[in-house]
């Protein structure tokens, strides 16, 4: 039985064997390409070959070098580089440049030749249409012999570009079409003229440059921002404000100065009262009045908070010599129509504090006597009473007052004696739980300390750690990707879409010097906050900046705030701190506490040897 039973023990491992090697048992894949048979056939090598050098050996390379033929024209902002340089050249050459100036050199960009640019449409008509429209225009410049100024495409985008400020009507089919693809065009231009006005100024500071004037540059950088949003308004620089106001038209402006109104921008029209409002406007319909507060309502009203200070320094408020001064922006962007709501709840409030001076205070007028009937005067008995004073008292209530007056004296020094025997006898059973009372308090109060001082470093810690969070999610932000998604401009001559940008930039008044980059906002919706950083002076006192927020949308939405820096000398700080970042404070209080050790220690070996010796 033994036997049988392992013979179909062995059998039934056997089997269970060859089942497993059947099961797992793998095929080899095998892959290939399905290629068309006469690409193999040898006599078709030579053909295959020839195919493969034409794709890959000629046409490829050539491609690629159209490509990189054409990106290389353009700088970051998509702007020739051939435009960028001739910015250079009159930034370089003419340190002073008005906004005339300005505009000839914007309109002399290598984006409005067709040589350079392949969408310009040049038509036979202009030799027709452009002496007629250049008759509009005085001090144009046209003699200026300066190149390219004066090249025939310069002239025309010039043309068409003082036609926009001056909001002329041009033929629909021929030059309307050319003024808006020039104007679209100006934003980038100007913020890469900007640029290029900057990095000449920093090398004018660095001494490349000492020809060029400091304070001119820097009004000239400011006239090249204003350019922006007169030409999106479509706005001379001396016309007010107010235009940008649908139906507002020139002969309206008279009512808006007079002697009793200084209405001169859009904010001093909204901060009027309504019904004044309404008067100012009276020549316009409701529906056109409505249409002009709800533009009014769209424009931004933006609030500027600036604080300086040095990143990761032990106190950030002290700004010393050739310290990094982190200039830290916040900004706030509301509509304009928060205005209107202050202004009806200041109403209310005025309104209810009137009628509540009105309920409370009630005026009784004075009877006022005939002037044939004469004041009464006052008899010399009356002044004589007043001057005695009060009467004299007979002498029985005095004597009354005095019995009286004995007997509740007797009575209260028997009480108060009363009182001393039993305050006596509780301040001796007080004595003994006031001296085991002490000794637990001075505990709680060392428990207590350590306590508050654990409680502190942990503040303290806490603090740090939020500062280094914030300093981070900072710097991940400016690392990322800005968004140039913000409000919708109100522009009606401009010819596509614009959204509000903004610059900010921090100027030194003593030196008529730009600290750093103008940096140009693309994001503000609600809330953003912007750094600029700049090294400090090398001299120690009191200096004063300004900031400066612009609009490239909006006329008369600028921001200037003065921030006042108090330089100090920088700290000497010895080898040791710099290694292990231990304070004079933090030694001194370790040499105590080492001091304190050793004193206990001979104090402690005192009482042994007076032991022993009493042994």
């Amino acid at each position: 039985m033994d036997r049988e039973v392992v013979l179909t023990r062995i059998l039934i491992f056997e089997r269970v064997r060859l089942h497993l090697s059947l099961s797992f048992q793998f095929t080899a894949m095998s892959f290939g390409i399905a290629l068309p048979s006469w690409i193999v056939e040898k006599e078709n090598s030579l053909w295959v070959l020839g195919l493969y050098a034409l794709v890959f050996m000629v046409t490829l390379p050539t491609v690629v070098g159209i490509w990189w033929h054409r990106s290389i024209k353009f700088g970051e902002h998509q702007v020739l580089m051939e435009t960028t340089k001739m910015y250079y050249y009159y930034v370089h050459r003419t340190t002073h440049m008005n906004v005339r100036r300005l505009l000839m050199i914007l309109s002399a960009s290598f984006e409005f030749s067709k040589r350079h640019n392949s969408e310009i449409i040049e038509r036979p008509s202009d030799n027709i249409e452009m002496p007629a429209l250049l008759k509009n225009f005085t001090s144009f410049g046209e003699k200026n012999k300066e190149p390219p100024l004066y090249f025939p495409y310069s002239l025309k985008a010039r043309a068409l570009v003082f036609a926009h400020l001056s909001r002329l009507e041009l033929n629909p089919a021929t030059l309307a079409i050319d003024k808006m693809y020039v104007i679209k065009k100006c934003p980038f231009l100007i913020h890469e003229m900007v640029q290029s006005i900057y990095q000449m100024l920093t090398l004018a500071v660095n001494g490349h440059f000492r020809q060029m004037s400091l304070s001119e540059t820097l009004e000239m950088m400011e006239n090249c921002m204003r350019l922006s949003p007169m030409i999106v308004q479509a706005l001379w620089e001396k016309k007010s404000s107010l235009l940008q106001l649908p139906h507002i038209k020139e002969e309206m402006l008279r009512h808006f100065v007079t002697r009793t109104r200084h209405i001169r921008t859009v904010q001093n029209l909204v901060r009027m009262k309504k019904s004044d409002r309404r008067n100012l406007l009276q020549a316009l319909t409701d529906e056109e009045y409505d249409d002009v507060m709800a533009v009014c309502g769209q424009m931004p009203h933006v609030e500027m908070n600036v604080k300086a200070e040095v990143l990761g320094d032990i106190d950030p408020s002290i700004i010393t010599v050739g310290a990094v001064v982190t200039v830290s922006i916040t900004l706030k962007r509301q509509d304009m129509s928060t205005l209107f709501e202050k202004e009806a709840d200041d109403n209310s409030e005025n309104e209810n504090a009137d009628n509540k001076e009105e309920e409370e205070v009630v005026v009784e007028p004075k009877k006022q006597q005939p002037v044939w009937q004469k004041q009464k005067k006052k008899s010399k008995s009356s002044k004589s009473n007043k001057k005695k004073g009060p009467s004299k008292q007979p002498n029985n209530g005095r004597k009354r007052q005095n019995q009286n007056d004995g007997k509740t004296e007797i009575q209260k020094e028997q009480s108060d004696m009363k009182r001393v025997t039993a305050t006596e006898h509780q301040e001796g059973s007080d004595d003994s739980s006031k001296e085991s009372d002490s000794d637990s308090d001075g505990n709680d109060d060392s428990n207590d300390e350590n306590s508050k001082e654990a409680s502190e470093n942990e503040e303290g810690d806490d603090q740090l750690w939020k500062e280094t969070q914030m300093m981070r999610g900072k710097k991940e932000k400016t690392m990322e990707s800005r968004s140039r998604v913000s409000h919708i401009v109100h522009c009606p001559y401009f010819p596509e879409e614009k959204h509000e940008y903004w610059w900010v930039y921090v100027v030194d008044r003593k030196l008529r010097c730009i600290m750093m980059a103008p940096y140009h906002i693309t994001d503000l919706v609600d809330e953003t906050e912007v750094q600029l950083k700049f090294p400090a002076p090398d001299t120690v006192g009191i200096r004063q900046y300004t900031v400066h927020l612009r609009s490239d949308s909006y006329l008369d939405c600028d921001i200037t705030l003065v921030l006042k820096l108090d330089i100090k000398e920088a700290k000497i700080i010895s080898p040791d701190e710099l290694k292990y970042g231990i304070s004079d404070d933090e030694k001194e209080d370790e040499n105590d506490d080492q001091n304190g050790e050793g004193l206990s220690s001979d104090d402690d070996a005192v009482a042994i040897s007076d032991d022993s010796e009493t042994d």
